[in-house]
């Protein structure tokens, strides 16, 4: 979010959700770090953040909709990826795609999520091992 935020050429109108997905040439990982990147996001990047900085999540899924669902919107949703620079915006839909987003949109809604995985004996054994208190 904060790279985007940083390249508004690349991702304009609050956009951001750089991961995994299709681009306009092949399948590949944006990656921000090393600044290989071409302005591809992904709408199930942005709907994920949600769990982490809603407020800028919502901002870009509000951008997503006002200002691209013309191009990226089919008949399941979103496309998996657009990238504004290039005017590319993907026809595919991927289904493990499409199942994050519906986690993530369910546990915003509920708490359900975020619920069943804290009640797993194997969640608290993971925090302590990864430091977390």
């Amino acid at each position: 979010m904060a790279f985007g935020k940083r390249h508004p050429e690349l991702y304009p109108n609050n956009l951001w959700g750089v991961n995994a997905s299709d681009q306009p040439t092949d399948y590949s990982a944006e990656d921000p770090v090393d600044s290989k990147v071409g302005g591809t996001i992904t709408p199930t990047g942005v709907v994920a953040g949600y769990l982490f900085v809603p407020e800028d999540s919502e901002k870009a899924m509000l951008s997503l909709w006002k200002n691209y669902r013309e191009k990226s919107w089919g008949k399941y949703g979103f496309g998996n990826a657009l990238n504004v620079p290039k005017n590319w915006y993907d026809g595919d839909v991927i289904g493990i795609d499409l199942g994050m987003l519906l986690l993530c949109l369910e546990n915003q809604r509920t708490g359900l999520i975020w619920k069943l995985t804290a009640s797993h004996p194997m969640t608290a054994k993971a925090y302590k091992a990864a430091g977390f208190r």
